[in-house]
């Protein structure tokens, strides 16, 4: 009988608990400042930032695949400007950046000719698609 009454007690004092958790948090949520995340962090920047060229600006990432696949003299590569957009989904983290390239380079027949390549590049600088030669 003794151990019934305890299990009881314990029982009523674990639901008044419960109760007691749901009643603070409810009034936490209703006064707490809503506040979004910051767009951005120290750590992204500084990721994105380790993707490009200090000196050239251009994205490495995007540099090797356009050098490896595009051109015919690789060694005539030279670096024009390069811009890049951040993608962001609803709650403002980064999904994938939009990175514009434009080079020069020598053809075949050692003529020069400027071109811009556009792809999306993971966070990390992975080349997900080359979406414009």
């Amino acid at each position: 009988m003794a151990k019934m009454e305890h299990q009881n007690k314990l029982s009523d004092n674990l639901m008044g608990m419960a109760v007691l958790g749901l009643i603070i948090y409810g009034v936490y949520s209703f006064f707490a400042p809503n506040e979004p995340a910051k767009p951005y962090s120290t750590e992204e920047t500084n990721e994105i930032a380790s993707q490009f060229s200090l000196a050239d600006g251009f994205h490495y990432e995007l540099m090797k695949k356009v050098v490896s696949t595009r051109m015919h003299n690789p060694n005539s590569f030279k670096h024009i400007k390069t811009n890049y957009s951040i993608n962001r989904n609803e709650e403002g983290y980064p999904e994938f950046l939009m990175v514009t390239m434009v080079y020069q380079g020598v053809d075949d027949m050692n003529m020069p000719y400027e071109d811009v390549v556009t792809a999306k590049a993971a966070i990390d600088g992975t080349i997900l698609e080359i979406i414009k030669k």
